[in-house]
């Protein structure tokens, strides 16, 4: 099975549906099974936290959103949490003992 290869305008830019795209500026429209299918990820992330006895605070639940609506990959969505997480707690500092005490 070949791809068609993406109609470009004259500045090199992506065509679709009458529509100029840059690469990386706008996504495709997702497909209805697409988007139930984000929103099933997004639930069992949901369930797993709470199992662990955690809740997602609103910045993590907003950018699942925007996976679901197919703004974001999921790739980006854990990037954006790496760094929510990087800014809130700053890097985690282990104590080092030459000795292991019970």
């Amino acid at each position: 099975m070949s791809h068609a290869s993406p109609k470009l305008d004259s500045d090199g830019k992506r065509v679709r549906l009458g529509v100029k795209y840059m690469y990386g500026a706008c996504r495709d429209p997702l497909t209805a099974a697409e988007r139930v299918r984000r929103t099933q990820v997004y639930e069992e992330a949901l369930a797993s936290v709470r199992l662990e006895g955690f809740e997602l605070d609103e910045q993590v639940k907003e950018l699942y959103g925007r996976y679901i609506s197919g703004e974001l990959t999921l790739a980006e969505v854990g990037s954006a949490i790496d760094e929510l997480d990087a800014r809130e707690f700053g890097p985690v500092r282990a104590a080092r003992t030459s000795q292991w005490r019970p």
